[in-house]
């Protein structure tokens, strides 16, 4: 598998804009146990990167169909069979960002489409055999795409949230790690707010709701 930088641009150009190097974290070469694990923890997008075919065909890859954020739910499984990882220090995907892309687009719909990227990933490392050795990797992925990053994008929306969709999420969350704030990596890629608010969702859901409700309708108010 091979990867590059990846340039961010606001129109269709091939003009460089700026440049993203995450593709080097992980370092290259034969990809070792340590490697992938910290791989794993530092997973990047699967648009700046070329695959062997074999790769796919041999381990039945595929990505879940119908559904946005298919790649959160395919990155990490195929990552699971690297042997080798190299990298062109060039940015040669062009990332174009407008209005109406997925990331600056948040609805109830693409939020329940994570949760499912996530569920399928899940799934597919516990079918494949991959969940009990790389429980806290795989855990810290969960936690951040699944339960983070879905709650609070899911909080922020305008209109249409339902209490419901709060509750079903740390239900889910707590049935597969209760223990997630014990990881290793727990809170790597959030704020103090979100760390505090998690840990009021977990003693107290409708606290959660209520609250967090009430700080973004503020923040809303004070912008206009």
């Amino acid at each position: 598998m091979v990867g590059c930088c990846y340039s961010i641009v606001n129109e269709h150009t091939f003009e460089t804009g700026e440049i993203v190097r995450n593709e080097f974290e992980s370092g290259t070469g034969e990809f070792t146990d340590e490697r992938r694990r910290d791989f794993l923890n530092n997973m990047s997008s699967m648009v700046t990167k070329i695959y062997k075919a074999s790769l796919i065909r041999d381990n039945c890859l595929s990505f879940p169909e119908g559904i946005f954020y298919e790649d959160n739910a395919a990155g990490p499984i195929w990552a699971m069979y690297y042997n080798r990882f190299e990298c062109v220090d060039e940015p040669l995907y062009y990332y174009y960002q407008h209005d109406t892309s997925t990331v600056h687009i948040i609805t109830a719909e693409r939020c329940r489409d994570r949760m499912k990227a996530a569920e399928f990933m899940l799934a597919e490392m516990k079918r494949r055999g991959f969940l009990e050795e790389y429980r806290s990797e795989i855990e810290n992925i969960i936690t951040t795409v699944y339960f983070v990053n879905t709650l609070f994008s899911y909080m922020r929306m305008s209109r249409g949230r339902k209490y419901g969709m709060v509750r079903t999420l740390k239900r889910r969350m707590l049935e597969e790690f209760p223990s997630f704030r014990d990881n290793e990596f727990y809170g790597r890629y959030m704020d103090d707010e979100q760390i505090k608010y998690v840990n009021i969702l977990i003693a107290n859901s409708f606290a959660f709701y209520a609250g967090y409700s009430l700080l973004w309708m503020y923040r809303d108010l004070k912008s206009h």
